[in-house]
Formats: structure tokens, sequence, C-alpha cells
């Protein structure tokens, strides 16, 4: 019968069916399943409807603001760290090694001028050279303090404090004779003298270099490469503002709102974030230059100028202890340098105090020599008793105008220095921390604000 066939079914024919409808078109093969995993592609799932794509954008924001904060807290604190080596270790170290010079050249400019008195000695002047080398003891102190593991620098202070010693030792010995009226007091004198010029001085010298070969490094590496990290830290701040700001508008044209609080808030936070980076960055840039060209530039001009004056004086005295060897020599090459770096503090000087401080060292400087200038006449025209009487009195009394008119400027630019690192060392204060926790709020504020509006589809 018709409908017996049409009801009727093998099952072979049933296999038929099934294998035929199984590998229809557009039906799932093995290999279409191989390459379409139930469930498709994540990430295009989320790309093809709306709380996808905000979930997506939220995540990139966080990894923005997350990456902006992390970063900007190391490098800032880097930056920080390094403003506070310049200031803390590297000019102090150059200074008082500077200083170690400076108070050496004093107590044997000193120790000479106490030795024209004879056996009776100048009282003022032997304290004066008992202070100055405790001036230099006291700075070897901090010296050493300061160099860290530079192995050739401590070196170095450990020699220069044993030729102090020694130093001190020959000055003694040349005291004792010189009290007894022996001439060989004169020849231990410049033994002395000749231990500073030609030991003690150069490895003052060596020390100072190579503590401003840190502070040039130090000062290249904030303005060089870390600034450039921190420029990129900026860039990031930047451009978690812009995503920031297109995320508000993409979501007031979807949603119809004009304001979204947390994310307006968020972006307010990032773009805060990104002028404080930029203000710290242009402000700590700006104070650390300050401190090299108008503060230690001067400090390093003045501590010299010292060094040499002093020089300079106890080449006058040891020129009339010479007794018939007498030479301007030493005391011409130390006043016409002196008077190099004199003309050099007076170019670097930027302000009215220090202008007038250059202008009173040279001129006093002036007045010192001339009466120097009055010694070796009277040298020359036979009247040494009158040469000494000069070199005890009117020269001390000028120096010591002159000497004080260098401190006075090595004063004004030390404080300027330090006044311009503290101000780079204040201007990040804050803000390696600040950043992280506005980074941080900024991402939990877009995280509220985007789940807010995908809430909405719930």
């Amino acid at each position: 019968m018709m409908s017996g066939r049409r009801c009727g079914t093998s099952p072979s024919n049933l296999v038929a069916v099934t294998t035929l409808t199984t590998t229809g078109p557009g039906s799932p093969t093995p290999d279409n399943i191989a390459a379409n995993p139930v469930g498709g592609n994540l990430l295009q799932r989320q790309t093809r409807t709306t709380p996808g794509r905000l979930r997506l954008r939220t995540f990139a924001i966080v990894a923005l603001a997350l990456a902006t904060g992390i970063l900007a807290a190391i490098i800032f604190s880097q930056r920080a760290n390094t403003v506070d080596v310049i200031r803390d270790v590297d000019e102090p170290a150059i200074l008082a090694a500077r200083q170690v010079q400076a108070s050496l050249a004093e107590a044997d400019a000193s120790a000479a001028n106490a030795f024209l008195d004879g056996g009776a000695e100048n009282a003022v002047q032997r304290a004066r050279y008992e202070e100055a080398i405790s001036s230099a003891e006291e700075s070897l102190v901090t010296l050493a303090a300061r160099i860290g593991d530079d192995q050739e620098s401590t070196d170095a202070v450990v020699a220069i404090e044993q030729a102090v010693s020694n130093y001190a030792g020959l000055v003694e010995i040349a005291r004792v004779n010189n009290r007894q009226g022996f001439p060989v007091g004169a020849a231990y004198l410049t033994t002395a003298s000749d231990l500073l010029t030609n030991e003690v001085y150069p490895l003052t010298d060596l020390v100072a270099n190579n503590s401003a070969r840190e502070y040039r490094s130090n000062y290249n590496s904030l303005l060089g490469p870390q600034i450039g990290l921190a420029l990129a830290v900026v860039g990031l701040a930047a451009l978690l503002t812009i995503v920031l700001l297109r995320t508000h508008q993409v979501i007031s044209q979807k949603f119809r709102r004009r304001l979204n609080p947390a994310i307006a808030l968020a972006t307010l936070l990032a773009a805060g974030l990104t002028l404080w980076l930029i203000l710290s960055l242009a402000s700590q840039a700006s104070f650390v230059v300050d401190a090299r060209d108008d503060g230690y530039s001067g400090v390093r001009e003045y501590v010299d100028s010292r060094a040499l004056a002093f020089r300079a004086k106890g080449a006058e005295s040891r020129y009339l202890i010479a007794r018939g060897n007498e030479t301007t020599a030493e005391f011409d090459a130390a006043a016409d340098k002196l008077e190099g770096v004199l003309a050099q503090s007076s170019q670097l000087a930027d302000g009215a105090s220090e202008q007038d401080a250059a202008s009173d060292a040279q001129q006093t400087w002036q007045g010192y020599r001339s009466v120097h200038d009055e010694i070796v006449l009277s040298v020359e025209a036979g009247s040494r008793q009158e040469a000494e009487n000069l070199a005890l009195n009117q020269s001390n009394v000028a120096f010591d105008a002159a000497d004080e008119a260098l401190v006075r400027g090595l004063a004004l630019n030390q404080d300027q220095f330090d006044r311009s690192m503290n101000s780079a060392a204040e201007s990040t204060n804050f803000l390696p921390f600040g950043a992280l926790a506005l980074a941080i709020a900024s991402a939990l504020l877009s995280l509220f604000g985007i789940q807010s509006r995908i809430n909405e589809y719930r």
C-alpha cells in the first residue's frame, strides 16, 4: 500500500538521512568546531556588545592608570634620591677637600708669619695656626664620611692625614729651633711648606676632582636619562587623561548623559596628576641648574681663592725668612692665579650682595698686594726690619680684610646652593606617594563609573 511505503523506513535510510542532515551546508563539521570553539572567541564576543566594549575600556584605563602611578613613584623617588646625593654628599665632599687645602694653607701662612717674630713668636699667629690645623682635621673627618666607597679617594684621605701629622711635626721642630735662635729652623719650615705643596695639595685636588666627577655624573643624570624617563611618565599621565576624556564623551553619547560624575572626577584627577608632574619636573630641573650655576660654581671659586690667598701670604713670610735667597716667584704665581679666579667670581655674581662681595674681595686683595709690594721694595732697599714690621702689622691687617671678603663671598654662594638644592628636593617631596594615590583613585573612579553604566543593561 502507498501509505505503508511512506511511513515505513529502514535503518539504512535513517542513517542516510541523518548523515545528510548533519553534513548539510552551514552545519558544524569537525574542522569548523576546531576553528570556532563552543562559545566563540572571548575577545570577539566582548567587542560585539556595548557592555563588552566598556569592560575592555575599563581594563585598559585601570592598567594605564596603575602603570602611570607606579612608574611615577619609582622614577621620581629616584630623582629625589639623586638630588639628596648631590646636596648631602657630592658638594660637601668637594667643599671639604677644598677646605682642607685652604685650612692647611692658612696654617702654613700663620706658622711662617709667627716665625718672623723670632724667639718671641707671635701669639696671635700661633693661635691662628692651631685653629687652622684643627679646622683641617675637622674637614678631613667630613671628607672621609662623604667619599663613600671610592677607594682612590679613601687612600688619598689616609695619605693626607699622615702628611698633615708629618707637617705639624716639622713645624714644631722649626718652632723649637727658631725660639733658640738656630737658623736651621727656617730650613725645617721650608721643608714643611714643601710637603704641603708637593704632597698634600695634589691629594686634596685629586679627592675634590673625584667628587666633582660624581657631582657632574649625578647632575647630568638628572637632566639627561632621568628626565627622559620622567617625561615618559608625563606622557603616560597625559594619555590617561585623553583616554578618560574620550571615555566620558563615548558614555555621554551612548547613554544620553551629559555628566558622568565618577568618570569626570577621574579625568580631573588624571589631568591634575599630569600638571603636577610637569610643574614638579620643570621646577626641580630649574633649581638644580641654579644650584650649579649660581651656587656651586661660586663656592668652588671662593674656596680656591682662599687657598691661593693663604699660599701667597705664606710665600711672603718665607720670602722674608730666606735672607739672601729671596724670590717673589712663589708669591707672584699664587697672587696672579688668585686674581684670575676673583675675576671669574665677579662674572658669576648674579645678585647685588654677591656683586658687592666680589668687588670687595678684589679691592681688599689689591690693598693687601700694595702692602706686599712695599715689603719687597723695603727688602730691595736694604730695610729688612721695616719690611718685617710691615709684614707683621699692615700686611696682616690688609690680608685679614681680604680674607673676610672671601669668606663672605663663600658664605653667600654656599647659601644660594643650599637654598636651590633644598627647593629642588621640596619640589617633589610628596610626588611619589601622591602620584600613586591619584592614579589609583582615578582607576577606581573609572571602574565605578563605567560599571554603573554596564549595570543598566541588566
